[in-house]
């Protein structure tokens, strides 16, 4: 389709066809503009993603109006953002299916602490940081589109001068360990009693690294995530693992599975957790 779109201070406009041959020029978005910095990008399906002079990020396509994504799951952290002291760049990664938004600081000698990552297939949002905050945060990015599949990556552009690349199948952040950890979560009863996990199953992936879970109750979902002292922890090796049955008990249980470790991986295939509820009167019991 011959449709050029532009992203003003405080809109969005779509210009179809050749103005001086019948085309048109219509408003896809008022109040909703870009800051500067190229905070966008297009993925194969032909739609675009752009953050908002407003924050968040928003998704659209030709002749379509925008919806935010970023609404309900990361809002507060993308409204955080000082487009005054940063720049934003947005990549799509086509080999995982999903947008970078990477937040660079204007000021020399500055880094940034948190850069996001939107999954496409399941609507999910990430939190990326980097070992060397100071030297790998990215001033520039390019996606190179290469003849060879080693060729076919992300680029990045570090604070101390070299250039990086996005590398999948990488097991450290240029030496450095990858701290990487998912919280699953809350589990929480339906009434006001309290919830029972009474065993948990997990199968990892063939060749996977280990990786610990750590058990964390409290009286409240945000009690139980900002907890710092498991309740227990238990370690997973790759393939099906034996049953963990210690039982947990709480108004509210959050389960963090984690990898710290040099030059290892892990994909995790399945967790189950069983658990029971009790009844309401079970509410007036805290932890």
């Amino acid at each position: 389709d011959d449709v050029l779109m532009f992203g003003c201070d405080h809109s969005i406009w779509q210009m179809s066809g050749d103005p001086m041959l019948g085309g048109r020029l219509d408003m896809v978005a008022d109040g909703i503009g870009t800051p500067w910095g190229r905070p966008w990008c297009r993925d194969s399906n032909n739609n675009y993603y752009v953050f908002g002079t407003r924050g968040g990020v928003y998704r659209g396509g030709p002749s379509q109006g925008v919806t935010k994504i970023t609404e309900g799951r990361m809002e507060e952290r993308m409204n955080s953002i000082n487009l005054d002291s940063n720049l934003i760049r947005l990549v799509w990664n086509e080999r995982e299916k999903g947008v970078h938004v990477f937040v660079v600081p204007l000021e020399t000698g500055s880094s940034s602490t948190e850069h996001y990552f939107y999954c496409s297939r399941t609507g999910s949002w990430w939190i990326d940081k980097f070992a060397g905050a100071s030297s790998h945060d990215a001033r520039a990015v390019h996606v190179f589109d290469g003849d060879e599949s080693g060729d076919r990556a992300i680029l990045m552009g570090g604070a101390d001068g070299y250039i990086r690349k996005w590398d999948v199948s990488s097991t450290d952040d240029d030496g450095t360990a990858i701290s990487s950890h998912v919280y699953l979560g809350p589990i929480v009863p339906r009434a006001m009693g309290t919830v029972n996990v009474n065993e948990i199953r997990t199968i990892l992936a063939k060749g996977s690294s280990n990786v610990t879970m750590s058990v964390f109750r409290g009286n409240t979902a945000e009690d139980a995530y900002n907890q710092t002292s498991p309740l227990y922890t238990a370690t997973f090796s790759e393939g099906k693992n034996v049953a963990e049955r210690r039982r947990a008990q709480a108004h509210a249980i959050y389960l963090k599975l984690a990898n710290t470790s040099v030059s290892q991986s892990w994909a995790m295939e399945i967790l189950q957790a069983v658990f029971t509820e009790t009844s309401g009167r079970f509410g007036r019991v805290f932890y």
